[in-house]
């Protein structure tokens, strides 16, 4: 039952990762706006299959990227691109905006964090056959060819830049491209890292808040503070998740190389704090039930960073909100 708990839980959580927006080009969302990314913690069936319905065949099917890691199985929807496709003995071509473009503009929803995948992504084909797939950088350099097997496996090279994967299928009436995002959350560059807290076999990615960090050019270096909300206002705007854990147990951070933990604290009110015990990577949890939003900070080579999450320690899902009383 935790565990189904701990799933759902998950799929709930909002990271706090900066805030942008933009609109949407018409020409884009015409060719993409039916997209979505779905995450599971099993792989979904097909739709199709489940309501008996018919497949649209006057368009390229929908496929989707299936990979795991953090102890669950998850498979995402991906966008799809330009396409030529017979409908009635007549081929229709349809143009969209180019990978970087799509991603810029938030048209690309399905996402693979590489450091936390355990193997290799894989397209599901549906039918079709993979002719070429390419990583295009987000800094706008050269495109990289990737390699890939019959059954829809991508192998991504040690220290590929985070980018937009193109892959075109061919059909029986035709092909499409179809785009997904790829990041690395454990590379330390001109931002903190993405860091996870793992609880027993499930691993969520925390919220990042405000951090110092050094970003040296040649010879040259510069260094950035940012701001950001407490971590109990970030609680009370939803920026967080709740994660469930047993009272006594123990919860670790998968640090980086060359990174500890300098404090470790949950919220009893907007202005006070009450430690919490920890040793490198883990954390001890009291033993006793309460929810509040954690913060810890993690120093770095680069700098500082603090991470937030909201903490549900009970042996049931539901229990008291915290209080200051221990």
């Amino acid at each position: 039952m935790k565990k189904y708990i701990a799933i759902s839980t998950l799929l709930a959580i909002l990271a706090l990762s900066g805030c942008a927006s933009g609109e949407t080009s018409p020409a884009i969302a015409e060719v993409n706006s039916s997209n979505a990314t779905e995450l599971a913690p099993v792989i979904e069936p097909d739709i199709a299959f489940v309501t008996r319905e018919v497949p649209d065949e006057s368009q390229p099917p929908q496929l989707q990227v299936e990979y795991s890691g953090e102890g669950i199985a998850a498979c995402a929807l991906l966008t799809s691109g330009s396409s030529e496709w017979e409908v009635d003995g007549q081929v229709t071509a349809k143009c969209s905006a180019g990978a970087v473009e799509c991603e810029n503009q938030g048209l690309i929803t399905a996402r693979i964090d590489l450091d936390l995948v355990d193997g290799s992504p894989r397209i599901l084909l549906s039918g079709g056959t993979l002719a070429e797939v390419s990583l295009y950088p987000l800094d706008g350099s050269d495109s990289i060819p990737l390699e890939y097997s019959a059954d829809g496996t991508v192998d991504f090279p040690d220290g590929c830049p985070d980018g937009v994967v193109s892959a075109r299928v061919e059909f029986d009436r035709g092909n499409c491209e179809y785009y997904f995002t790829v990041t690395r959350s454990q590379r330390m560059e001109n931002e903190p890292p993405r860091l996870r807290v793992y609880s027993g076999d499930y691993g969520y990615e925390m919220t990042r808040g405000g951090y110092t960090w050094t970003v040296t050019d040649g010879e040259e270096a510069s260094t950035m503070t940012v701001d950001c909300p407490s971590p109990w206002q970030m609680f009370e705007a939803g920026y967080t998740g709740g994660y469930l854990c047993d009272p006594g147990s123990t919860i670790t951070v998968k640090l980086p190389e060359n990174s500890a933990i300098t404090s470790a604290v949950y919220y009893t009110s907007e202005d006070s704090t009450t430690a919490l015990e920890y040793s490198g990577g883990d954390i001890t949890l009291p033993e006793r039930e309460f929810e509040a939003p954690c913060r810890i900070t993690v120093e770095m080579p680069q700098g500082t960073c603090d991470y937030v999450f909201y903490l549900i320690v009970a042996t049931e899902y539901s229990v008291p909100a915290c209080s200051a009383e221990e």
